[in-house]
């Protein structure tokens, strides 16, 4: 299943709340359509239909058509070769359902991003890559700067709205075929492939600026929540594995965050991190 394909299933934009998506009630859609199949009576069940439309809409259920065997007012009729493609649909169903409920357990259910167990797996790749073929990459780690006191200050449902805009942001931001993480909490992880260590941190920082210019709304009455970010960078110079390079990013991290927040800070990948973009302060 297409990963852009999943994230559009998993949340929308700078809610902080999980979408509703078309497989919530794909089990007892499925139930329902065994029964609708074989019921004598011709009829068009009041939800299934939306759910196939949404799954045609969203590209992933194309094989999926109601159409050859409702008539022009969505009634069904009953005849053997019907049941046949009903059941051929059914079956789709719970395909669909098994391929979702696989590419699900990877994603981040609050932003879409895929989680922790991918990442090693994913920055590896990368590193056999670069020994092969030299080809540079950069790993980041993106912490949201006092996180807790939005918490404290708006909620966790706040809190869970900004983890989401950040995440939307990050997809934006990116390519296609880089990688971004949730790690937990409110830590990210991107990993930039094929990019070269002045281009990675230049596209860290813009990342930077555009969640610098973020704004949520959280409703009730109150303002806008405003927030920041810092980012640690590392990126690959000599033989290193993937634990290296994210403890590298990590240290970076930390030396952002001590020295001020709300900047890139990269990791030379021999002595001391260097501060690559901070915000202009008054």
């Amino acid at each position: 299943m297409d990963e852009n394909k999943q994230k559009s299933l998993c949340h929308q934009e700078n809610t902080g709340r999980v979408q509703t998506s078309p497989m919530d009630d794909l089990p007892a859609l499925i139930d329902a359509s065994l029964q609708w199949a074989f019921n004598p009576e011709p009829s068009t069940p009041p939800t299934l239909l939306p759910w196939v439309t949404s799954m045609e809409q969203s590209g992933l259920g194309n094989s999926i058509s109601l159409q050859r065997i409702m008539d022009l007012y969505g009634r069904i009729t009953e005849t053997p070769e019907n049941r046949v493609i009903m059941a051929e649909i059914i079956s789709e169903m719970r395909r669909i359902e098994r391929a979702f409920l696989t590419a699900a357990s990877h994603l981040d259910p609050l932003t879409g991003l895929r989680t922790r167990r991918d990442m090693i797996r994913t920055i590896e790749q990368e590193v056999s890559r670069f020994q092969r073929s030299g080809t540079p990459f950069c790993v980041a780690i993106a912490d949201i700067d006092h996180f807790k006191l939005i918490n404290d200050t708006f909620g966790h449902d706040a809190g869970d709205r900004v983890l989401v805009a950040i995440a939307d942001e990050i997809n934006s931001d990116i390519r296609t075929f880089d990688d971004a993480f949730r790690m937990g909490g409110e830590e990210f992880l991107i990993c930039l492939k094929d990019i070269s260590p002045t281009a990675g941190q230049k596209t860290l920082e813009r990342l930077r600026q555009h969640v610098e210019s973020l704004t949520v709304n959280i409703g009730d009455g109150q303002p806008p929540v405003r927030f920041t970010i810092s980012i640690g960078v590392a990126c690959a110079y000599d033989i290193q594995d993937a634990d290296r390079l994210i403890q590298m990013a990590d240290e970076s991290l930390y030396r952002a965050k001590t020295s001020g927040r709300n900047q890139v800070v990269c990791h030379d990948g021999m002595n001391t991190p260097d501060i690559f973009g901070k915000r202009a302060t008054s």
